[in-house]
């Protein structure tokens, strides 16, 4: 909030050193912040790769290059034991001590829900919502970073704390609420994040998290440009889009210039029920002083259908 981001910034202009706990998109985008202020600025994430809920290990490995050719020390895998008497002096990695004047806890939240015990409200991970956003008593709605919902592919069981999903949430939470009939499909999870010059968005499952739901995954990654080479200005993109064996499309991610349309494209694609080979002949708009003659989201999109069909042989 405002008032956290006061003290961190008031703290940060008498200090050399931070370590950030946590490599998700607000660890990351802190992280980059504080090192422009010129602080020598460490990340540490417990998980193999940064933004570890979002992209494939091979996606965060990008993120992970751009942060360090940037200064910004990476630690993947670790936990960090923050020492010191009145005042945070180190934080302990694997045995080795970092100096430190500023620790920010970057990992995650949790629903603030304790007001309703004892109401009868049921509760997990946050507050138990059917498509209506309604909970089990008649009449009484939740919306947002406290509500449990689902994810629109599988329909289990999801809590996203995103603005956009808060807000579509909200408005059919108010519409059933005030006498209307309002379905909620359910959440994938899109965003966006921009970590220095850096876009990177994803939208539904990453290739773990499918895994872990008992789809048989399928990948394609594509390196592209936003622009032909030789046109002013043009940078590169990478795409990858994950599907299961059938074609269905279950995520996307991005990384580079306009991340976040390309892989609002494969949210749409989801949403509508597409299937990979229908995304691979996307007819996309060209013109050298905007985009390439073929796009790196319609090739990624084309790398999986290659591969389904490959392996049905």
């Amino acid at each position: 909030n405002i008032e956290n981001t006061k003290v961190l910034y008031e703290q940060a202009k008498k200090s050399r050193n931070a370590v950030v706990v946590g490599g998700g998109a607000i660890g990351l985008e802190i992280a980059w912040a504080l090192k422009k202020m010129g602080l020598n600025v460490s990340v540490v994430e417990k998980m193999k790769n940064l933004l570890p809920n979002n992209l494939d290990e091979d996606m965060g490995r990008v993120v992970e290059e751009y942060l360090k050719a940037n200064g910004v020390n990476v630690f993947l895998g670790k936990e960090a034991k923050i020492l010191g008497e009145e005042n945070v002096e180190f934080v302990e990695i694997d045995g080795s001590r970092i100096n430190t004047d500023v620790v920010v806890m970057a990992v995650g939240s949790t629903s603030n829900i304790d007001f309703i015990k004892n109401t009868g409200i049921e509760t997990e991970k946050g507050i138990i919502v059917n498509e209506k956003m309604e909970t089990n008593i008649k009449d009484v709605y939740a919306a947002g970073d406290c509500a449990e919902t689902f994810y629109l592919i599988n329909r289990k069981t999801a809590v996203t704390r995103l603005a956009t999903a808060a807000f579509q949430q909200g408005e059919i939470a108010g519409i059933n609420a005030s006498g209307g009939n309002a379905k909620y499909d359910g959440t994938l999870g899109t965003f966006v994040s921009m970590i220095g010059e850096m876009e990177v968005a994803s939208t539904g499952f990453n290739s773990e998290t499918a895994k872990k739901f008992g789809y048989d995954v399928l990948t394609g990654k594509a390196k592209g440009r936003t622009k032909p080479e030789w046109m002013p200005n043009s940078k590169e993109i990478i795409v990858k889009i994950i599907a299961d064996r059938s074609g269905r499309i279950l995520g996307g991610q991005a990384i580079g210039d306009n991340a976040g349309w390309r892989v609002n494209m494969v949210a749409l694609a989801i949403r509508n029920n597409l299937s990979i080979f229908e995304l691979a002949k996307a007819d996309m708009s060209y013109s050298p002083p905007v985009s390439e003659l073929v796009d790196a989201l319609t090739m990624a999109a084309e790398f999986v259908g290659r591969r389904i069909k490959s392996s049905s042989q």
